[in-house]
């Protein structure tokens, strides 16, 4: 993965401000590279400022994934697992059905955020749309378990 797809990662997981993602990536890029992806990735939609998040006194400029980068994200997630379950070793089945679960683990967690009843038409259509978005990968998760399984008793 390159630095935008790192840093899309970790906003999409929870919202944060660009010190706070350079330290959550260590030494894997420059903060220069880092704050760089936060501005293409504004730039392209996929993360938007939130107004209102501190965690001390003095303010910073806080991102979280907009509806477009949580699904590109978690589509890039998906089409990672179908690579794999594509080309899966028998020996290697295991850490596919891992990783499919600690998917399904997101998208569940996803689904409870989103769970709650939003104020006005846009935000709930948004939430609606979001909770379909990730009805479809538990079913593409379900999918994916049938195939290991028909595959692992061949």
């Amino acid at each position: 993965m390159g630095v935008q797809e790192d840093v899309l990662s970790l906003v999409v997981e929870q919202a944060g401000y660009g010190y706070k993602i350079v330290k959550q990536l260590g030494d894997e890029y420059s903060p220069a590279a880092v704050y760089k992806a936060l501005g293409k990735l504004h730039e392209l939609a996929l993360i938007e400022p939130v107004e209102g998040l501190r965690d001390t006194t003095r303010p910073k400029k806080w991102y979280r994934a907009t509806l477009r980068g949580a699904n590109a994200h978690w589509d890039r997630v998906a089409r990672a697992l179908r690579d794999k379950l594509q080309s899966a070793e028998p020996d290697s089945v295991a850490a596919v059905i891992d990783e499919i679960n600690e998917y399904e683990l997101r998208v569940l967690e996803e689904l409870r955020q989103n769970a709650v009843p939003q104020e006005g038409l846009i935000e709930n259509l948004i939430a609606t749309e979001r909770r379909l978005v990730n009805q479809a990968r538990l079913r593409w998760i379900a999918y994916a378990r049938e195939a290991m399984n028909g595959s692992s008793g061949a």
